[in-house]
């Protein structure tokens, strides 16, 4: 699994191999939350032939959901 720091968000992605032989995108962004350490679960459906691909869109994911949080 990798990590990325963003915006103080730690994203760790955890992409996964499905039944269909093809990669699903999930990460899950770290983060404190009054004084508490937060783990917030994303996933995305798609059919990636790779990790990579699939890490790819999670960490796109993770980026924009950070992104809107950070706007609030």
């Amino acid at each position: 699994m990798d990590a990325i720091l963003y915006k103080g968000y730690f994203i760790v992605l955890a992409s996964r191999k499905v039944r269909s032989g093809n990669w699903s995108p999930w990460s899950s962004i770290v983060f404190k939350q009054k004084g508490k350490t937060t783990f917030s679960p994303l996933f995305g459906e798609g059919g990636f032939k790779t990790k990579r691909d699939a890490d790819a869109c999670a960490l796109a994911l993770a980026k924009v959901w950070i992104d809107h949080r950070t706007k609030i």
